[in-house]
């Protein structure tokens, strides 16, 4: 599985807010690490512009210029239930990978 499981989601023109469960089988573990395994975080930039790509740019795959404010604050492990949050705003995706009061990443994608 390359993607986590959608468990619930919102969205509005310019916003989508999704549940995701991390389960154990997603190819992102491969590698990252056999002991403590962890969602690396070009897994993550990947998922933004997935999810992206499918709920606020119409199935078109944005095409990302740079990257500011990127910060991984901690890691995603299997099991975890997280909430993505992308907002589309001036061609650029904002993001946050986070779970209650945790919060994992967050960025802005620039977009071309």
């Amino acid at each position: 599985m390359e993607y986590p499981e959608i468990r619930h989601q919102e969205s509005s023109e310019n916003t989508v807010t999704l549940s995701l469960f991390i389960g154990e089988e997603l190819n992102a573990f491969k590698g990252h690490f056999d002991s403590a395994p962890i969602v690396p975080g070009v897994v993550q930039i990947k998922w933004v512009i997935e999810f992206a790509k499918r709920y606020l740019c119409n199935n078109v795959a944005p095409g990302v210029d740079s990257i500011e404010k990127l910060k991984f604050q901690q890691v995603i492990q299997p099991g975890n239930m997280i909430s993505l949050q992308i907002e589309l705003s001036n061609n650029k995706l904002l993001f946050s990978f986070s779970a209650e009061e945790d919060k994992y990443s967050s960025g802005k994608i620039v977009i071309a």
